[in-house]
């Protein structure tokens, strides 16, 4: 939050963003929330182009690395294959995503990232960053060959900041 996301938005008047980004965390790491991937992921099409991509675009454009937009990209595109670790189905609940036909490029035996992260209606111009590409890739291959805790593990252990306490 504080490297990839609060440098990128503007003042609220009458919000104390430093309050507000404690309020997430133990929201998040509260044990009695029960939250559900399904949910977080529901319309998921949506929320990068609303939410995720205007911070990459931005982090991009002033020469930065958005290591962690790029997970999210990256699970979100697993999410997409419709299929979770244990090779389960998973109900995809996104219409933007079905209507575009992303599933069937997110389940190819490797998925076409590039393709994907084409789809201007959500990615916009993403898929003229190679970087960007390039770590999106890496995190989707990372998600099939090792899984999903073992690829976080990874990630946080290369993040490119000092201090990623959130």
């Amino acid at each position: 939050m504080n490297v990839e996301v609060t440098p990128i938005l503007p003042p609220v008047p009458g919000i104390d963003l430093e309050q507000y980004k404690r309020t997430l965390i133990e929201r998040f790491s509260n044990p009695n929330i029960k939250d559900t991937a399904v949910r977080v992921c529901r319309n998921g099409a949506s929320k990068f182009s609303k939410f995720v991509v205007p911070i990459i675009v931005e982090q991009l454009k002033r020469g930065n690395n958005p290591h962690f937009c790029a997970l999210s990209v990256g699970a979100w595109i697993r999410y997409l294959s419709g299929f979770d670790e244990q090779n389960k189905p998973i109900i995809l609940q996104d219409t933007l995503a079905v209507d575009l036909k992303l599933s069937e490029l997110a389940a190819k035996t490797r998925p076409d990232v590039k393709e994907i992260l084409s789809t201007n209606q959500i990615f916009d111009d993403l898929a003229e960053y190679p970087q960007f590409i390039e770590a999106v890739e890496r995190v989707v291959q990372l998600l099939y060959e090792i899984g999903s805790k073992e690829t976080l593990k990874r990630w946080v252990n290369e993040a490119p900041y000092q201090n990623i306490t959130n």
